[in-house]
């Protein structure tokens, strides 16, 4: 999470990029990671539905907080 927040909050496009998703869920869209992703390709059809997920996304789940945070 610090590596992430140092990132996006001192690079100022990274910064707004990313709170240009504001009102979105953020995901990882790797097929091969489960624990950072959520399992599938984003051309996955199951990608666009959360129950459908094979991974954890943690990844979008820190970025989303991030973002939360930076609003």
């Amino acid at each position: 999470y610090l590596f992430l927040n140092l990132q996006f909050t001192q690079n100022p496009h990274l910064r707004k990029a990313l709170l240009a998703t504001q009102g979105t869920t953020l995901v990882e869209a790797s097929p091969r990671d489960r624990k950072w992703g959520i399992g599938l390709s984003e051309k996955n059809m199951k990608a666009h539905n959360r129950k459908t997920w094979r991974g954890q996304n943690l990844l979008g789940a820190i970025l989303t907080e991030l973002r939360d945070e930076l609003i």
